[in-house]
């Protein structure tokens, strides 16, 4: 769930899995089946906005969370990339030399 950096910086949520799946599949659903009952009038006004709160918190670390995996796999992407062209490269200069 967190990766610790060679300088010891922890970077929370680059790698978690668990979490993303515990808010995209679990909590969120749960979040609105509450908000669609709080339309219905189960519940109070108080309970309504506390729900939009957490609704709210909860697509914010989505969000983060998001944005941290894609960061990553751009981040590896480059580095592949350079790696590929480095070898591209010494290929063609063993080939003409």
């Amino acid at each position: 769930m967190f990766e610790i950096v060679s300088n010891l910086k922890i970077v929370a949520f680059t790698n978690a899995p668990d979490f993303k799946v515990l808010i995209d599949r679990v909590s969120i659903p749960v979040v609105l089946g509450f908000l669609i009952q709080y339309v219905d009038g189960v519940f109070s006004n108080d309970v309504g906005l506390s729900l939009a709160g957490v609704f709210i918190v909860l697509i914010f670390l989505n969000s983060f969370i998001q944005q941290r995996a894609w960061f990553a796999l751009d981040y590896m992407g480059m580095k592949a990339r350079v790696a590929v062209t480095g070898l591209i490269f010494q290929k063609v200069v063993q080939l003409f030399i």
